[in-house]
């Protein structure tokens, strides 16, 4: 609510000139409550249905508070957005203003015995044994609860209510849509990972969308135009490799510790390295 206020006394100070808000609500993180009394109203003696009930070892009690609990709380969030759309309708802009709603990642409740996302918590009664690299309590997941997340855009007179848009996005492609949408031009010889999505918000049929994307997003001479570049991972006791740079840039990386026999470890490690160096830090 306290967000919200703010958010709405900017929208009326900037109403009569070109303005970007961007509001980001801390809801649904955790921890849910306090929220308002007319949000947790509706769920308090809620008994919701779980959508893994019989998953092996659930803790069906906690997992059932907590969605009431995190039902509460994105109410709260749909209760404030309805109050700034009511703002831009109250102000006469409404139909000149784009809004996207969306998130940074999903969430699990109670899905496959979990809880949060990627780094999903176990949500049975007993946790599992912990590994040199991974604390019990932990589940790390690519579940699709945990991936996707809510994508809704509103731009009146272009997007037809009701459209939806098949094609694989990210989060990646806000920076490029915005830019597009405010009719600006990114500047030349800048790094950006998304593509524009308003072909697809004009309800264009991009046949190369999902190849195009591939090629962006996989191929790191898109990424740095000094080359692709070569990740290996070395043998901690093992001397510097002397290896050449151009054409093929080759980064070694030396762990401090023998290496984590575990593969998602592996894939980590491999991503965090590669995203690093081809950002040049």
């Amino acid at each position: 609510d306290i967000l919200t206020d703010r958010a709405i006394a900017y929208i009326k100070e900037h109403e009569q000139e070109p303005f970007l808000l961007c509001l980001h609500y801390r809801a649904p993180h955790g921890r849910w409550l306090p929220v308002a009394d007319e949000d947790w109203a509706p769920y308090e003696n809620l008994d919701p249905a779980l959508p893994h009930p019989d998953y092996p070892d659930l803790n069906v009690k906690s997992v059932k508070r907590k969605m009431r609990e995190y039902l509460a709380s994105i109410s709260g969030v749909d209760r404030n957005l309805g109050r700034l759309l009511d703002t831009l309708e109250e102000s006469g802009i409404a139909d000149n203003t784009v809004v996207i709603f969306t998130s940074d990642h999903g969430y699990n409740m109670g899905h496959n015995g979990i809880h949060h996302k990627g780094n999903g918590i176990w949500a049975t009664k007993t946790k599992s044994k912990s590994t040199a690299n991974i604390d019990g309590k932990y589940r790390p997941n690519l579940y699709d609860n945990s991936l996707k997340v809510p994508a809704i855009v509103r731009w009146p007179g272009v997007i037809a209510p009701g459209t939806v848009i098949d094609d694989a996005t990210t989060s990646l492609d806000w920076y490029p849509t915005l830019v597009e949408i405010a009719g600006a031009k990114l500047p030349k010889n800048h790094t950006v990972r998304g593509r524009s999505l308003v072909p697809l918000l004009h309800g264009e049929a991009v046949p190369d969308w999902e190849d195009e994307r591939a090629r962006i997003l996989g191929d790191p001479t898109q990424r740095r135009p000094d080359g692709p570049v070569e990740v290996r991972l070395c043998d901690p006791d093992d001397p510097d490799p002397s290896v050449a740079l151009p054409p093929t840039r080759r980064v070694w990386m030396r762990p401090r510790g023998p290496l984590p026999e575990d593969p998602l470890i592996h894939a980590a490690v491999l991503v965090y390295a590669t995203d690093r160096t081809l950002l040049g830090t």
